[in-house]
């Protein structure tokens, strides 16, 4: 009888353990969000759509310089001043809006990512004719396609990266302390050996990147792309597109993790990460920036485009962010 009850016992405790274990694994992984693959795939079965992505970029880039023109009196020929990218920057973050239906409103900070991530990140701060007419050439082309485009383009690159074999590098391998004293020695300021870009937050997190002991890759990883530049000159998309500059590093094999909250991200990134904006519309990672410091459950960023140094997160307007997505070397 005492057998029999000490079995039962046992058994009872060995069930509430199981439980007490995979209740503390759960939690554990929902702090240590969702990796960016799975993150995707759920996002495209859900399939949370806010406006008609069948929409040309060219049709909205004219609705937004029409209603500049009517409510500021500005015009631009061009649409690669600088006045007008920053007025995108504000429209991208939600912190101005310029129309009074959510939908729109989100839909122009979609296309201001879009925009700014592939238009300002490549154009060069006093660009020749020559380089003018190429990101002229690129923008027409840009225009041209819908959002529907640019999702399913970002989702294919993302997804490359499933397969990609994860001999990850040695942590010791990125030295934080010479990475925070770069991005802090840096942040108002522009290093002549480095290209130098509109919109120039990857730019910025490439060279923190660099400076804390990642080596430039001039042939491509998994991801089919270099990490690379040419001093001064140019450089390779993953060295100053936001989005592929995730893409590169978790075809790497380095962990890049997705939170649906700044709460849930704050409480996981640590000093030496970098943190990329996500738009759910069009999957896109439209921003890097780089925590510099972690104190408590408080994350201070330093990062480039609206330069900033030991910044609290919380400070930050990143309302019309859908995600955040935390790259660890």
């Amino acid at each position: 009888m005492k057998k029999n009850f000490v079995r039962v016992l046992c058994a009872i405790l060995g069930i509430f353990a199981i439980f007490i274990t995979g209740t503390t694994i759960t939690s554990a992984n929902e702090l240590d969000g969702t990796d960016i693959v799975t993150a995707v795939k759920e996002g495209i079965q859900e399939n949370k759509i806010d406006f008609n992505l069948e929409r040309k970029l060219s049709d909205v880039q004219q609705d937004l310089l029409s209603i500049i023109k009517e409510k500021n009196g500005k015009e631009f020929e061009t649409q690669l001043e600088g006045e007008y990218f920053r007025i995108l920057e504000a429209i991208e973050s939600g912190n101005l809006l310029i129309s009074d239906s959510d939908e729109k409103n989100i839909m122009y900070s979609e296309f201001s990512s879009i925009y700014l991530t592939r238009i300002a990140s490549i154009l060069p701060v006093n660009p020749t004719d020559e380089e003018v007419a190429e990101i002229l050439q690129e923008k027409e082309v840009l225009l041209e396609r819908t959002f529907n485009d640019i999702r399913t383009e970002n989702i294919a690159l993302i997804l490359s990266t499933e397969d990609a074999p994860k001999a990850r590098m040695a942590r010791a391998a990125f030295n934080v302390t010479n990475a925070t004293k770069y991005a802090r020695d840096w942040w108002n300021r522009r290093n002549v050996l480095f290209p130098l870009y509109e919109s120039d937050c990857t730019n910025f997190a490439s060279q923190i990147a660099f400076y804390g002991g990642k080596p430039l890759r001039n042939s491509p990883n998994a991801s089919g792309m270099t990490w690379t530049h040419t001093a001064g000159v140019t450089a390779s998309s993953p060295w100053k597109l936001a989005h592929n500059f995730m893409v590169f590093w978790t075809a790497d094999g380095y962990s890049t993790r997705q939170f649906s909250t700044k709460n849930e991200a704050q409480g996981y990134v640590r000093e030496g990460d970098f943190i990329g904006y996500f738009k759910k519309n069009t999957f896109e990672i439209s921003h890097i920036a780089y925590v510099s410091k972690k104190s408590g459950n408080t994350a201070y960023i330093t990062q480039h485009t609206t330069d900033r140094v030991d910044t609290t997160w919380n400070s930050i307007n990143t309302d019309n962010y859908s995600a955040f997505i935390v790259l660890r070397f």
